[in-house]
């Protein structure tokens, strides 16, 4: 059974753009998408940077919500660059799944994934 067969469809997208209040908007897209299996898969694209850490907390949190699973599956294959900010939106929603019984799996991190997350440590 291939990934697509797989998901139930997508259920969040947030494109670059403008904000509400006129602001550049996210320079990322995520797209969260819920298998008959339970878990969440949320693929990222674009940039992570400080600025873009409060929208992808409050993507997460949502994609995650009431109706949401507690196994979070985190595609960041495509992020072209991240920011340390990033890493505390990781360790809140590891934690927040943890505590209803579930995790989170970074799947494929690009190497400004892997640089962000080692420059953490």
């Amino acid at each position: 059974m291939d990934e697509h067969s797989e998901l139930a469809g997508a259920t969040l997208q947030r494109r670059p753009g403008s904000g509400t209040d006129g602001a550049p908007g996210p320079r990322f897209q995520a797209d969260v998408r819920r298998s008959r299996h339970g878990v969440t898969f949320v693929r990222v694209q674009g940039d992570l940077d400080a600025a873009a850490a409060p929208e992808l907390d409050r993507m997460l949190t949502v994609a995650c919500g009431e109706n949401g699973s507690p196994h979070v599956v985190l595609d960041l294959e495509h992020v072209h660059s991240a920011a340390a900010e990033v890493v505390d939106v990781l360790l809140h929603a590891e934690a927040r799944l943890s505590a209803a019984g579930g995790g989170l799996q970074l799947l494929a991190p690009s190497p400004a994934v892997v640089l962000m997350m080692h420059g953490a440590g």
